[in-house]
Order: structure tokens, then sequence, then C-alpha cells
């Protein structure tokens, strides 16, 4: 346990040197720069609001046929077609 708490030590005194010296960070445009590396490309963001609003849809969605399916119990069988039933069951004679 001591060893991997050594180990553990000297890698992140390793990498912590490393990304220092390689982003440059003790630079005077450091700020500017280190902005620019977090900043997501447009493609990105422009799908992740495109998903956004597919997602808020498909909820409005749900939450209408819920309201509708209402009494009934959906499910699909062993053959993948949809099928409603009443979730009153019927008396059997």
């Amino acid at each position: 346990m001591i060893i991997d708490y050594h180990l553990l030590k000297g890698f992140n005194r390793t990498i912590h040197e490393f990304l220092f010296s390689s982003l440059a960070l003790g630079a005077e445009d450091a700020r500017e720069r280190c902005t620019k590396y977090l900043e997501e490309e447009t493609e990105v963001v422009n799908r992740r609001l495109t998903l956004s609003s597919m997602l808020n849809r498909m909820e409005i969605a749900r939450v209408e046929l819920l309201k509708v399916s209402c009494g009934y119990l959906f499910f699909v069988d062993w053959k993948l077609r949809a099928v409603h039933r009443p979730l009153r069951l019927q008396p059997q004679s």
C-alpha cells in the first residue's frame, strides 16, 4: 500500500511538471490559451442543442401517450408486435 502511495505521488509530481512546462502555464498568454483549449467546437454545441430539443419533444410525446393509454397495459409479445390489453382483468367464468 505504501509503495502504491509513493508511486502515485511520484507520478503526480512528474505529470504536473510535464503539463506545466508543455502547456506553458507560466507564460503571459496562458489564460487565453487555456480558454481556447476548453472551448467546444461549434458542431458539438449545435449537435447538443439539436439532441436536447429532440429529447424534449420525445418526453412531451411520451407524456401525451401515457395520457392516451391510461387504462391500458402496453407490452411487446414474443413476435415483437405491440399489444395492448385493458388493465382491469375480466372475471373468468
